[in-house]
């Protein structure tokens, strides 16, 4: 669970990641299916810091946003920005599974005040956030509403914001702004199965964006609104031959092949670890009757990063008119939009 207080005695576990500071501080708290507390600390700075959603990934690390203006007294680790840019920036933060360290904390803001509210986790442990926020210059990447529609006048209003941010903590793959020209508040976030991004919240927008709309204009002085946002930011894996070649021996049966594959990052987010097998084919369709030769890992892979991987394999006889087909992301670890582009051939091989 998480939330703010302002007690001084607010009840933590031995040797908390954070002790109280001055003001209000948000708090962390892990219990156990008995109600016994397995670990809890306090989490801020010497500021007010007010935390409002958690969430937890497969593997159980914790994961709270909400906002602050503590500055750089807030415990800065691993982070896309590092410095409080407005009056209040929204902070999002992970703790290990025993809540025993800090694995990233990052603020997230611009010139005037921003709120979070609600924190998902993906497949691939990158880090969805929503919230609200006043600012024009509000950090923005790959948007489906690249400016502020609220108003910065004399009475300010302010818009939704939709974040994706990279599962180290330090990068951002996906950030827009989401409203009409009045208040935009989203209450909550959540991601399904395929990586949709599901949001929930309010509007006093009568321009509030609609799309395949059950209801296409505002009702009440308030409505709610829900939105949808389609999984496209999925790492895409796939490769090249740089070179494959066949030595044989004067003597014996025995051929090598020996080849540089590399493996390639080519979608719109990082992409966990995954393996490369190679199999050697009587055409260049890879089925089930195909011999497998060889496999290696690949590793982690960044968006728009590349890796060379070695294909180095001892044949019983000549591979002479035969394929070599490579399988990225061979055992299907990760949810990619295109996975034809898994499969890449090579040959007839002289």
């Amino acid at each position: 669970m998480t939330g703010s207080t302002r007690s001084t005695n607010f009840p933590t576990t031995p040797n908390p990641f954070r002790a109280d500071q001055p003001g209000e501080d948000a708090f962390v708290t892990k219990l156990s299916r008995g109600g016994s507390p397995v670990f809890s600390t306090y989490l801020g700075g010497t500021g007010d810091d007010t935390a409002s959603s958690i969430t937890v990934d497969s593997l159980l690390n914790v994961y709270v946003t909400g906002d602050t203006n503590s500055g750089n007294t807030f415990p800065i680790q691993n982070a896309f920005s590092g410095t409080q840019s407005g009056p209040r920036d929204v902070f999002v933060t992970k703790f290990n599974s025993d809540g025993a360290s800090l694995v990233f904390f990052t603020f997230l803001g611009a010139s005037n005040t921003e709120t979070g509210s609600g924190i998902a986790v993906d497949s691939a442990r990158n880090v969805w956030v929503t919230g609200s926020t006043f600012s024009s210059d509000f950090p923005t990447k790959n948007t489906l509403q690249s400016n502020l529609a609220g108003s910065t006048a004399t009475l300010p209003t302010a818009d939704a914001f939709v974040t994706q941010i990279k599962a180290g903590g330090s990068q951002l793959a996906f950030s827009t702004y989401f409203g009409g020209s009045s208040g935009d508040s989203p209450n909550s976030i959540a991601v399904d199965g395929s990586d949709n991004i599901y949001v929930a919240g309010d509007t006093f927008s009568t321009d509030f964006p609609t799309k395949n709309a059950l209801q296409s204009v505002i009702h009440g002085f308030r409505d709610a609104f829900v939105l949808k946002i389609g999984a496209t930011l999925r790492p895409d894996l796939t490769g090249s031959w740089s070179e494959l070649s066949q030595t044989c021996r004067a003597r014996g049966p025995v051929c090598r092949l020996q080849g540089i594959f590399e493996v390639q990052n080519v979608g719109t987010a990082d992409a966990s670890n995954s393996q490369v097998r190679f199999y050697l084919s009587s055409d260049s369709k890879l089925d089930g009757s195909d011999r497998l030769i060889g496999k290696v890992a690949v590793g982690e892979l960044r968006e728009d990063e590349g890796k060379t991987r070695i294909l180095n394999a001892e044949l019983a006889g000549s591979a002479s008119g035969l394929f070599v087909i490579a399988l990225v992301d061979a055992g299907s670890d990760l949810q990619e939009p295109d996975e034809i582009n898994n499969v890449v051939v090579f040959g007839p091989i002289p």
